[in-house]
């Protein structure tokens, strides 16, 4: 599993630095009425949202900015995400995860600093950290392998069956709001 992931995680990367470089061109396929993007560019749209990069919360958030606006910093907030829910494994329901460290570490407003690893008989992981960055509200977050945190709290997956593939690191709030 390891070298899967890591491949994966390649391959990941370097899609995530294209999105991110060029969200201004990708933006400029999203079709306008539906948000989704053409067929060919399906690893740069989200897939748990009917709208592709229209999320409807994220156009509340926004509404004064063109469809433009919304797709290219949609794309560049996710970049990749199709793919990294393409590399999911096929996971049933109930298969047993052992939790290492702990589950409840976040960043935002309820911020909570430190780490859990997740993993599961078949070779599957999620692994996480929080570091605070000390006499600042900011944080470091680091998210890699399968998201397994909402079923190992017991919270059906709204994506059950099959589980995105995380490799980022981003920069957060922390004990502050999401800025």
């Amino acid at each position: 599993m390891i070298i899967l992931y890591l491949i994966e995680w390649t391959i990941g990367i370097v899609l995530s630095l294209f999105a991110i470089l060029f969200c201004w061109l990708i933006a400029l396929f999203a079709d306008y009425n539906t948000g989704h993007l053409p067929r060919w560019l399906k690893w740069f749209e989200t897939v748990d949202t009917d709208h592709g990069v229209f999320d409807t919360q994220w156009v509340q958030e926004h509404p004064t900015w063109s469809h433009y606006l919304i797709a290219l910093t949609w794309i560049a907030r996710n970049p990749a995400y199709g793919y990294s829910a393409w590399c999911n494994p096929m996971v049933q329901a109930g298969t047993q995860l052992t939790i290492h460290g702990d589950i409840s570490i976040s960043d935002g407003i309820n911020g909570k600093a430190g780490w859990y690893l997740i993993t599961t008989p078949q070779g599957y992981f999620d692994a996480s950290f929080v570091w605070k960055i000390p006499m600042v509200s900011r944080c470091i977050r680091g998210d890699y392998g399968w998201q397994y945190k909402t079923r190992a709290q017991g919270v059906k997956h709204p994506t059950e069956g099959s589980l995105q593939v995380e490799f980022l690191v981003r920069f957060s709030s922390f004990g502050v709001e999401n800025k």
